[in-house]
């Protein structure tokens, strides 16, 4: 178990700012996804038999509140500090694992993100909450430190 060093995500190096998180609503968390090859049961004791994945993948999504342009540029700025693959949307991301309690880092994919405007005025554009998945291309490994 680690110390929470009190942020969620990072991308590189560079923490997300938990005040662009809305915090009361679908942050939700799925570590250490298990991945089942293979399941049998025993036809006479019933007993389950499990051939389980080496590699655990972790998925989790955070609510990104409303932001304005400005605000945005600077999201995609601390996005940017992560990015691997423009095409593919992978970023090097550190989260919190909330089942070992920890940090780790792995490459993750964000999907698609819908966008919705909801106030326009002469000098800026407001965005309404969105959420932002990420999912695992690979186990995560603990940071330390």
């Amino acid at each position: 178990m680690a110390e929470f060093k009190g942020y969620l995500v990072k991308f590189g190096s560079v923490a997300l700012p938990n005040s662009y998180i809305k915090m009361d609503s679908g942050n939700t968390s799925t570590p250490n996804q298990r991945e089942e090859l293979k399941a049998t049961r025993n036809d006479n004791t019933r007993k389950l038999y499990r051939v389980t994945a080496d590699g655990m993948i972790s998925q989790f999504s955070i609510v990104i509140r409303q932001l304005t342009n400005v605000q945005m540029s600077a999201l995609r700025n601390v996005m940017n500090k992560g990015l691997l693959d423009k095409k593919q949307r992978k970023y090097d991301v550190t989260f919190w694992d909330d089942e070992e309690l920890c940090y780790k880092n792995a490459p993750m994919y964000i999907p698609d993100i819908t966008y919705e405007r909801i106030m326009v005025g002469d000098n800026f554009v407001l965005y309404n909450s969105f959420t932002m998945e990420f999912i695992g291309y690979e186990a995560g490994t603990v940071v330390s430190g």
